[in-house]
């Protein structure tokens, strides 16, 4: 097939499977923000009982930050279901949100070392906020005249991603403006 025979845009297969790598990466790295206590065999087992406890904040950032990223993902495959095409634009967007992705592990060991602290609480937020804007940026770029998507898809369809994108910004910001008035109601929100 010459260039003048083949379809507009390029094939999505290898931006997805760069992506679905990315996404595994980061879920991965998720569980090294949790070490094992260290004592050695000098450590009694309620010592290491202890230890164990003082790691809850860490365990409940890795469930709940394991959620996450799996939801992410699956929006994207979702996302890139109806994408039918790629081009540079698009490829950009799309590594922009993986870069997001990618970041995500270091503020979710953050908040499970300092889960109290408000500046955690603006980071771990602040960075699935702008995980979740690039995914919309992803969309919206990709949707827009029907660019990449097929130009049948319904309008009303196309608008209701973008709503249904939007929704995890706009919870994330209001757990980073809560986040001034109460901590708690702020990581409650997150979780």
């Amino acid at each position: 097939m010459n260039l003048q025979e083949s379809p507009a845009g390029l094939s999505t297969n290898r931006l997805e499977a760069f992506s679905d790598g990315v996404f595994a990466i980061a879920i991965t790295l998720l569980i090294l923000g949790i070490a094992v206590p260290d004592g050695g065999f000098s450590l009694t087992s309620d010592a290491l009982t202890k230890s164990l406890l003082l790691l809850w904040p860490k365990v409940a950032s890795f469930i709940i930050s394991f959620a996450i990223v799996g939801i992410f993902w699956y929006g994207h495959h979702f996302m890139f279901h109806y994408i039918e095409r790629s081009d540079r634009i698009l490829v950009w967007l799309n590594t922009l949100c993986l870069m997001t992705v990618s970041f995500f592990p270091f503020p979710a060991e953050f908040i499970g070392r300092y889960p109290r602290q408000q500046v955690a609480i603006i980071l771990y937020a602040g960075t699935l906020l702008l995980m979740g804007l690039s995914l919309l940026a992803v969309w919206i770029y990709a949707s827009r005249h029907h660019r990449l998507i097929h130009p049948k898809l319904d309008p009303k369809f196309i608008r209701l991603g973008k709503w249904y994108i939007l929704g995890g910004p706009f919870v994330y910001l209001l757990a980073i403006g809560l986040s001034f008035v109460s901590i708690y109601v702020s990581l409650a929100i997150l979780i």
